[in-house]
């Protein structure tokens, strides 16, 4: 019983950690979805989703979320 509810929890906490980690995205084209960017890779972006992940243009993003990537940019530590 203890460990089944422990289970239970831990997913649970696992479900609203993702919930609030995932942004809404919106592309030029008015498609919507939530996910977090996990990465730019020159003219992409990977952008984690459940159950997966999205590759996108930067230009296929909306004025929104070039702003985001390009926060994402400046918050990355300088390189060696």
């Amino acid at each position: 019983m203890k460990a089944s509810l422990h289970f239970f929890l831990s997913l649970l906490a696992l479900a609203s950690i993702s919930a609030v980690s995932a942004e809404p995205w919106r592309t030029t084209k008015g498609e919507e979805f939530e996910g977090q960017l996990s990465g730019v890779y020159g003219p992409l972006v990977v952008i984690g989703v459940s159950g997966g992940s999205r590759q996108l243009a930067v230009e296929a993003l909306d004025d929104d979320g070039v702003a985001r990537v390009a926060d994402f940019l400046a918050r990355r530590p300088a390189a060696p």
